[in-house]
């Protein structure tokens, strides 16, 4: 068993954006495609079954919808997680784009889903410390929330690795990332806030470029009347599409920055090189 750098893992995506860029791209237009599939999906069965008579029925055609594009986006994102990890772990593994649908996928977003659950159960418990705050008191409830908080993170550090060795062992498991993971929880967390910080930074970079693209275009007082009027959407559609579209063109590229560091944590920890 090996050990990694939390600083080289965590700025290992900038290489795969350098040498695959143009992968990426293609991940970036099917990302577009896939989800504005799942847009008409959505509103097909939305809009389709609203025209019952019953408020129930288009309460439940409402719900629905949203649960099949929620459900869709989160299928997509492992599509291009499967993908990721094949293109760094698999590279023979051609396929279109290194993207299939299969046992790979299905396993990712089981782990997604488990931790997903995992995250909500701890989001209750909180939720649960903070209404006892009112008979133990708000100093040892703060205190417990602090401990359950810090608690459940060590355990989504120590498991944080189990997407990417169910997909390289070609298995569903917990335990190896537990195993691999063993007093390696601080690397692992500053890894995660280095590139957490390094996608932010650009994030930050990519908005307000395009703010200055858009105020230029259309002039900053629309933009400006966009950004602190709720009813601005009717008024000016093209500002919001075009924020939408740079925010699904350029997912694919923030994917790859944040996922990368784990497959490479992985790899190394692996005693080999992704």
């Amino acid at each position: 068993m090996g050990d990694f750098s939390p600083s080289d893992a965590a700025l290992e995506g900038f290489r795969v954006l350098r040498l695959h860029w143009r992968v990426v791209v293609g991940w970036s237009l099917f990302n577009l495609i896939a989800l504005v599939a799942l847009a008409i999906l959505a509103s097909i069965a939305t809009f389709g079954a609203a025209a019952a008579a019953s408020a129930g029925a288009v309460q439940f055609s409402g719900a629905f919808g949203g649960l099949l594009a929620s459900l869709g986006e989160a299928l997509t994102v492992a599509v291009l997680a499967a993908g990721l990890f094949r293109l760094i772990l698999r590279p023979q593994e051609r396929g279109f784009l290194h993207l299939r649908i299969g046992a790979d996928e299905v396993r990712i977003f089981g782990v997604w889903v488990v931790m997903s659950i995992a995250a909500f159960l701890l989001a209750g418990v909180c939720a649960a410390l903070v209404v006892a705050g009112r008979g133990i008191g708000p100093g040892a409830a703060i205190a417990a929330w602090v401990v359950v908080v810090a608690g459940g993170l060590w355990l989504g550090l120590r498991f944080s690795l189990a997407s990417v060795i169910s997909f390289a062992e070609r298995r569903f498991t917990f335990g190896a990332s537990w195993r691999l993971t063993r007093g390696r929880a601080w690397p692992l967390l500053g890894m995660a806030i280095l590139s957490w910080c390094v996608v932010a930074l650009i994030a930050l970079v990519v908005a307000i470029v395009l703010l200055l693209a858009m105020g230029f275009s259309v002039g900053f007082g629309a933009v400006f009347e966009a950004m602190g009027d709720a009813d601005a959407l009717a008024t000016h559609p093209g500002l919001y599409l075009a924020q939408l579209a740079a925010q699904l063109v350029l997912f694919p590229a923030a994917l790859v920055l944040l996922l990368t560091p784990w497959v490479s944590a992985y790899a190394a920890l692996r005693g080999g090189e992704p």
